[in-house]
């Protein structure tokens, strides 16, 4: 009867060793996952990028929804005071001018390059669109909406 107690007695501290190296390998391996993730953002500008997981929407408190909106309006002012800005204007006009200034010279040349004229024209239409919106956003108050 002794020797069973014994035994049973050297498996439970077989049990007890083995559940206490299982736990202090669970904790080096959590510090791993951290170093791993501390090292992973090092030197990056998003720093808390990998530090912790992405709530959704619908899981998000109402203080912090709150926090976005302001967040996103304050990202769409910047953006529209940008959009406003006159010398970014004149700076869209002054490329406009020149690229339709090198298309008509590319046209009425010998040596047409059509691949060349293309592709300024492709950007000239760009850079008209951007002046398009810029000026529309600048004559609109609200040029972006709210949600």
């Amino acid at each position: 009867m002794t020797s069973v107690e014994e035994e049973a007695q050297k498996l439970e501290d077989e049990l007890a060793s083995a559940r206490a190296e299982m736990e202090a390998d669970d904790r080096d391996l959590e510090e791993f996952e951290e170093n791993v993730d501390k090292a992973r953002s090092e030197g990056l500008f998003f720093k808390g990028l990998y530090s912790k997981p992405l709530k959704a929407w619908k899981d998000s408190t109402p203080e912090e929804k709150e926090a976005i909106r302001e967040q996103a309006d304050a990202v769409a002012n910047v953006a529209k005071q940008s959009a406003v800005s006159q010398s970014r204007r004149f700076l869209y006009g002054v490329l406009i001018f020149l690229l339709s200034l090198t298309l008509v010279e590319g046209v009425s040349g010998a040596n047409i390059q059509w691949p060349k004229l293309a592709l300024y024209f492709l950007v000239l239409v760009a850079l008209v669109a951007q002046l398009t919106y810029e000026k529309f956003i600048a004559s609109n108050g609200d040029g972006i909406t709210k949600r």
